[in-house]
């Protein structure tokens, strides 16, 4: 599993698009963050940097429904950049990892768990 791309120690651009509950839709504040990203991605200091778009989930549901739910999280991040901003693609590589990393463990049902987080890919 492509899962070890995900790199804890890469940095953050601080950046959680949120989701509803059971949806993989981009609500607008999920859309003006990633406008806002998209602005950030073509400046000439990140132009050949790439990004994990990490989806994630609460807790509610079983596994399989939950990784194929945080998976269509990160594909809609990177279909909304490269439809609305035309930022290439490769650049974004989207990654779901279910509810395996819970933002709030505290209260893993809670909405805070439902994102997609951007974080800069070190490799290659």
């Amino acid at each position: 599993m492509v899962k070890s791309l995900y790199v804890e120690e890469a940095p953050s651009v601080d950046l959680d698009v949120m989701f509803d509950f059971n949806k993989a839709s981009l609500r607008p504040d999920g859309a003006a963050q990633l406008d806002r990203l998209a602005q950030a991605l073509v400046r000439p200091s990140l132009a050949g940097m790439r990004f994990v778009l990490a989806g994630h989930t609460d807790r509610k549901g079983d596994a399989d429904y939950n990784d194929a739910l945080s998976c269509e999280r990160a594909l809609a991040a990177r279909i909304y950049m490269r439809d609305r901003h035309q930022i290439d693609p490769s650049r974004l590589i989207p990654m779901g990892f279910g509810f395996g990393r819970l933002k709030d463990a505290g209260d893993p049902n809670g909405a805070v768990n439902r994102r997609v987080e951007v974080r800069r890919y070190p490799g290659p």
